[in-house]
């Protein structure tokens, strides 16, 4: 009994004294990011967390930078508004194209009959550390 009380002293001990270095990842960050991007159908970004610029590169293809690297993470993209009577609503499709920045991702939106479209967008960035 002396033993489990001593053991859970010393555990006690030790969460009080560093609780962040027990729940921090290896590098000592909260060991993860989520970002975000609402981007106009034009290209302009009109905001986001962590988004700091967008632009349109040909129709329906836009390319979205953050403030940190992305590679590794995950991504989905939204279409921000949607005539829900449309036969072919816009769909929001994600991909990346080697040699890109690493702190950029490209978007192509397009239709449901895979016809690219220029439609306004939101976008959700998960990065585990």
């Amino acid at each position: 009994m002396r033993r489990v009380l001593m053991f859970a002293l010393v555990l006690a001990t030790a969460l009080v004294a560093s609780p962040a270095a027990i729940r921090a990842a290896p590098d000592q960050t909260l060991g993860m990011a989520i970002m975000s991007a609402l981007v106009k159908a034009d290209g302009t970004l009109l905001g986001g967390a962590g988004a700091t610029s967008s632009s349109q590169h040909q129709t329906g293809r836009y390319r979205v930078f953050f403030n940190r690297s992305v590679l590794g993470c995950d991504y989905v993209a939204t279409q921000s508004h949607s005539n829900s009577l449309t036969h072919n609503p816009p769909v929001a499709t994600i991909a990346t194209a080697p040699g890109d920045s690493a702190n950029s991702v490209w978007v192509v939106v397009h239709d449901g009959s895979g016809t690219d479209v220029n439609r306004i967008f939101r976008m959700i960035v998960f990065c585990a550390k």
